[in-house]
């Protein structure tokens, strides 16, 4: 079965880690719940990605557990709506940019 396993492409991977580093406002490497409010603009969002990322249950979000929450979604999904859930989130944040 781990032939199987669903990974990230280097593309996805670098595309991620870019968004992770754009919401990781004070580069700690660990998104918290203020910063991911200050990316989508909402309290609820905000505190549903942290919930639902936070692998550890320490309030806070590393890039390690991002990309892991990434690779299971896309495990889960069609090509094309990971690929639509990608360029949401990408595009969620370019707002600001």
């Amino acid at each position: 079965m781990a032939s199987e396993a669903v990974k990230l492409s280097a593309d996805e991977e670098k595309r991620l880690t870019e968004i992770f580093n754009s919401i990781d406002k004070d580069g700690n490497g660990a998104l918290s719940k203020q910063e991911c409010t200050s990316y989508w603009d909402d309290k609820f969002m905000a505190q549903k990605m942290v919930e639902d990322l936070d692998e550890n249950a320490d309030s806070k979000v590393t890039k390690d557990e991002w990309l892991d929450f990434f690779t299971k979604l896309k495990a889960a999904q069609e090509p094309d709506a990971f690929a639509k859930i990608l360029a949401h989130v990408a595009k969620r944040g370019s707002d600001d940019d």
